[in-house]
């Protein structure tokens, strides 16, 4: 079998496209399908739900998954969202405490939460780190986060508080 033979079996010679892309055509064309796929982020402003909720398909989606669950209390989509240390901690809390209770716990001090800066520190297919910067109307928040890919989808890991 000829290579390219079943792709352009039957078609006569003089009808056949003939693609040719030179490297530097594709060097951009790859670039700029990069910048698009990857240029959606994590918007600034009031903290908003994804399109989908909840949606663990990206970082992006998994950490504004986990801000909008935070802001709402959302105990159920936050034990989805969240591991390793940070679930372990959410669990503990609902061990010691009913659900009404921990839910309340993460609403405090998320009237008005907001989006300052979002700082992509690593993104690599298995794990991410962002440092972000919170506000709301009664506390400014930053923060370095840590989100792995899982199976199931991105989680977040570690939040640690840097002021």
């Amino acid at each position: 079998m000829r290579r390219g033979s079943l792709l352009h079996e039957g078609v006569p010679a003089s009808g056949r496209v003939r693609l040719r892309l030179r490297p530097l055509g594709l060097l951009a064309s790859l670039l700029l399908s990069l910048c698009l796929g990857g240029c959606a982020g994590l918007p600034t402003g009031p903290v908003q739900p994804p399109e989908i909720y909840p949606d663990r398909t990206t970082a992006d989606l998994a950490l504004q998954t986990w801000l909008w669950a935070w802001h709402r209390g959302d105990v159920q989509v936050l034990r989805q969202v969240t591991g390793w240390l940070l679930h372990a901690r959410l669990e503990k809390e609902l061990a010691a405490n009913p659900p009404a209770k921990v839910a309340e716990f993460y609403r405090a001090d998320t009237v008005g939460l907001r989006v300052e800066d979002v700082d992509w520190t690593e993104r690599h297919d298995q794990i991410a780190y962002v440092r972000l910067a919170l506000r709301s109307d009664t506390i400014r928040h930053e923060a370095d986060v840590s989100l792995v890919r899982r199976p199931d989808g991105w989680v977040v890991t570690a939040h640690r508080k840097i002021r």
